[in-house]
C-alpha cells in the first residue's frame, strides 16, 4: 500500500499536533476553551459535502460520542456515534484499508476498545494519539501490546493523566523498538527514576530519526530529568521541543537552561516550569543560563515561554538574547513581567529579529512601557499583536499601528480602553488593507454601553474605515 508523503504530513499537522496557534485564533480566542466545532475546523482539511468513502479514509479521530473521518482527498466529515455503539463491531483493516492514523480524544480506553485495536488495526499504522484520555491499570498491558504490535508507527503522542508507575514503564518499554519521528509523552503523574530511564531509552533509540519531542509531567525526580534531557540533547535532527514540569527539582533549573543550548538545530521551543516559591538565586541562574542558550539557538522560528512568571530581571536577559534570533516568526512571552527597561531592550531586539506574531498577554505592561515595547514596529512585517490583560489604555494612541502595513489581527481585550480610545484606534486602522480583526472584549467601559451607543459606535467605525479596500474590519466585543 502506498500513501503519498505529503498526505502523511497533512495528517500529522491536522490530526495530531496538540496546539499550534494560528494568526487569527490567537486574537479571536477568549480565555475559555475553543468550542468543539471551532477546534474541528482547525484542520488543514475542508469539510466534505458528501459522505466519505471508507476506502478513502486515512485518518480517524474519536472524540466523546463522535468520529471524525479524514480522507485521502484532504476532506473531513463528522459522524455521531449511536448511544449503543460497540467498538467490537469495528474492523479497521477491512473498513478503512488506507488508514494510517488514529486519535482518541477525551476517551476512557476500555478493554473493548483496546482489544478492537489489537484485533483489527492495520500493521502499517503510522500515527497514534491519545489526547486527554484515561486508562485503568488493568488495561496498561493491552495498550503496551498494541503499541508493540504496530512497529510501523512513527508518530506517538500519549497524553494520559493517570498513567504512572509500572503501567507507565510498561507502555514506554513497548516503544523501544520503534523508530519515531514524533514523540509526545505527557502525564499529570510523577515520573520516577525508573520512568525516566524508560523515557530516555525510547528517545535514545530514535535519536537518529526524531524531529519533534514533547515531554510534560507533574513531578519528576532529579535523576529522571537528567536522563531525559541528556537523551534529548543527543538527538541529531531535533527541530521542535516542548518541555513542561509542574514541580521540577530546584537544583535542575540551571542545568535545564544550559542543556537547551546543546539543541542547536531547534526551530521551535516551548518550555514551562513552575517557579512559585523557588529560591530567587536559582531563578536568576536559570535566566542567565537560558540567555546563553538562546544565543546558540540561532535557527529558532518559534519561542514560547508563556506563564513562566519570570521576574523582570530575567526578562531583561531574555529580551537581550532575542536579538540573536534572526529567523524568529512567533514569540509568546505572556505571563512574564515586562517593565520599562525590559520593554526598551525588547524594542531594540525587535529591530533585528522581526517577529511576525507577538503574544504578550498579561505582562504587566503600562501605558508608558507599551509605547517603548512597540516603537520598533513602525513599517515592520508584524502580522499579529496580542496585548490582552495589560492596563495600557492611555498608551494605545501612541502605538505605531497606522504604520504597520502587514498587521492582520490585534488583541486589546481586557486592557481598560474606553470608547474614545476605540475611535482613536479606528482612525489609525484606516488604510490598513490586511487588518481583519480587532478584539476589544472584556473592557468594562465598552461593555457598559447600551445598544444605541453600540450602534452609533459601529456606524462611526465603519465610516472611519470607509476607504479600506476589501472586507471591513471586525471589531469584536462591541
Amino acid at each position: 500500500m502506498y500513501v503519498h508523503k505529503n498526505l502523511i504530513n497533512s495528517l500529522i499537522i491536522g490530526l495530531i499536533f496538540l496546539a499550534t496557534a494560528t494568526e487569527l485564533s490567537a486574537v479571536s480566542q477568549t480565555d475559555s476553551d475553543v468550542s468543539a466545532e471551532e477546534e474541528e475546523n482547525n484542520y488543514p482539511f475542508t469539510k466534505s459535502e458528501t459522505e466519505i468513502n471508507p476506502k478513502d479514509v486515512v485518518g480517524i479521530r474519536i472524540k466523546k460520542g463522535k468520529v471524525i473521518l479524514l480522507s485521502i482527498h484532504n476532506k473531513y466529515s463528522i459522524e455521531k456515534l449511536p448511544d449503543n455503539f460497540s467498538f467490537s463491531s469495528l474492523n479497521f483493516s477491512k473498513q478503512y484499508q488506507k488508514l494510517i492514523s488514529i486519535e482518541f480524544n477525551g476517551v476512557k480506553l476500555t478493554t473493548e476498545i483496546l482489544e478492537s485495536l489489537i484485533k483489527s488495526v492495520p500493521l502499517h499504522l503510522k500515527g497514534f494519539v491519545l489526547r486527554r484520555c484515561s486508562i485503568g491499570k488493568e488495561n496498561h498491558e493491552l495498550l503496551a501490546y498494541f503499541l508493540e504490535k504496530c512497529l510501523a508507527i512513527s508518530f506517538v503522542n500519549i497524553v494520559l493523566s493517570d498513567l504512572s508507575g509500572e503501567g507507565a514503564s510498561r507502555v514506554l518499554h513497548s516503544l523501544r523498538r520503534h523508530r519515531l519521528k514524533y514523540f509526545g509523552y505527557n502525564t499529570c503523574a510523577e515520573i520516577t527514576d525508573e520512568g525516566g530511564d524508560n523515557l530516555a531509552e525510547v528517545i535514545s533509540q530514535s535519536a537518529e530519526t526524531l524531529l519533534e519531542v514533547s515531554v510534560g509531567c507533574g513531578n519528576i525526580t532529579a535523576d529522571a530529568w537528567q536522563n531525559v534531557t541528556t537523551a534529548i540533547s543527543k538527538i541529531n535532527k531535533l527541530e521542535k521541543l516542548e518541555l513542561a514540569a509542574e514541580a521540577l527539582p530546584e537544583d535542575s533549573l540551571e542545568g535545564t537552561a544550559e542543556f537547551l543550548g546543546d539543541c542547536g538545530k531547534l526551530e521551535s521551543l516551548k518550555i514551562f516550569f513552575s517557579l512559585v516559591n523557588r529560591d530567587p538565586a536559582k531563578i536568576l541562574a536559570l535566566g542567565e543560563g537560558f540567555q546563553r542558550s538562546l544565543k546558540k539557538l540561532s535557527r529558532l522560528q518559534m519561542l514560547n515561554i508563556s506563564d513562566m512568571n519570570f521576574p523582570v530581571e530575567v526578562m531583561h536577559s531574555i529580551a537581550e538574547a532575542i536579538e540573536n534570533l534572526k529567523d524568529l516568526k512567533t514569540l509568546d512571552i505572556s505571563g512574564n513581567a515586562i517593565d520599562k527597561e525590559a520593554a526598551e531592550i525588547f524594542a531594540k531586539s525587535f529591530k533585528a529579529c522581526h517577529p511576525g506574531i507577538l503574544i504578550a498577554n498579561n505582562c504587566k505592561l503600562t501605558a508608558e512601557s507599551v509605547t517603548e515595547f512597540c516603537k520598533s514596529f513602525e513599517g515592520s512585517n508584524l502580522k499579529v499583536l496580542c496585548l490582552r490583560g495589560n492596563e495600557i489604555k492611555d498608551g494605545i494612541k501612541n502605538l505605531p499601528i497606522a504604520t504597520m502595513p502587514e498587521i492582520r489581527a490585534i488583541d486589546f481585550s481586557r486592557t481598560g480602553i474606553n470608547p474614545d480610545d476605540v475611535m482613536a484606534l479606528a482612525k489609525q486602522t484606516n488604510g490598513l488593507e490586511n487588518l481583519k480583526f480587532v478584539n476589544l472584549s472584556g473592557n468594562s467601559e465598552i461593555e457598559a454601553m447600551n445598544s444605541v451607543e453600540r450602534i452609533i459606535m459601529m456606524d462611526r467605525l465603519m465610516e472611519d474605515n470607509s476607504n479600506r479596500k476589501g472586507n471591513q474590519i471586525s471589531f469584536l466585543g462591541i
